[in-house]
């Protein structure tokens, strides 16, 4: 993998790109959105927001408007000649799944380091062979029951402790026992099951990067307290988030050998 151009929180004023395409591969990030970005890649449209990224291979002709400021962050890059990513095609990467990876990628510190060009480079790998990996074996979003595959993305696009079942039910329009039962057929838990998950994965990468207290987290998720915050991370993680958080920041005793 090959990193030959990195952008990090620039601000991109309101218009819009020619169609060109390019022969290298692009992955773009856009926050500090005020409404959503378009994206027309290969004659498909995409309506952006922070809640994805967006994948660009070589030769994917594309354009993108924005009708209000915000902020990009993007990468170009070359994978390995050894790696076949020739089956991705041009659409966005979810936050929810892969926003591990990409907090990684994009994060702006030492951004002129070669050591942290390296590791970036390497969580790059990491990401399109996971992405590869699911692209193939069909993802979480190709149901069989393709009802459910509305509900799915509303949970992934709005990750919080306090979504309704009622909500959900309602998007894929079924009953809420009835689409409970399919959710269950297909997904192996319930869907409440799954959107924990979701929650407490969300945690751990806030726990991890952003500089916020337990309680501006616990409220940032859509749980009623930091009590109800602690409880559900604890039984998801056999941890409390502080000391997850201590875990994730603290230097251990071997890295203080080296």
């Amino acid at each position: 993998m090959k990193i030959f151009a990195l952008n990090l929180n620039i601000r991109m004023k309101p218009g819009a790109t020619s169609n060109h395409c390019h022969d290298f591969w692009q992955l773009d990030y856009y926050t500090n959105l005020e409404t959503k970005i378009l994206a027309k890649v290969d004659g498909r449209t995409h309506f952006l927001d922070d809640s994805c990224a967006l994948l660009i291979p070589p030769g994917c002709y594309h354009e993108i408007s924005n009708t209000s400021a915000c902020k990009i962050s993007a990468v170009k890059f070359m994978p390995d000649e050894n790696k076949d990513f020739a089956d991705l095609i041009a659409q966005p990467i979810s936050i929810a799944e892969y926003g591990d990876l990409l907090q990684r990628l994009f994060h702006e510190e030492s951004a002129d380091d070669s050591l942290c060009q390296k590791m970036r480079e390497h969580y790059l790998d990491i990401l399109l062979l996971r992405y590869l990996r699911n692209s193939r074996r069909g993802g979480d979003s190709n149901f069989c029951d393709s009802r459910l595959n509305e509900s799915l993305l509303y949970m992934k696009r709005h990750i919080t402790a306090d979504l309704k079942l009622e909500k959900l039910a309602e998007r894929s329009g079924m009953s809420v026992n009835h689409f409970i039962r399919c959710f269950k057929k297909e997904m192996g838990m319930t869907p409440m099951r799954y959107m924990r998950k979701l929650v407490i994965k969300k945690a751990v990468e806030m726990l991890s990067y952003a500089d916020l207290s337990l309680s501006e987290v616990a409220d940032h998720l859509g749980f009623p307290d930091q009590h109800c915050f602690s409880r559900a991370f604890r039984r998801e993680t056999n941890l409390p988030p502080g000391a997850y958080r201590r875990l994730q920041r603290e230097p251990t005793q071997d890295n203080l050998k080296r």
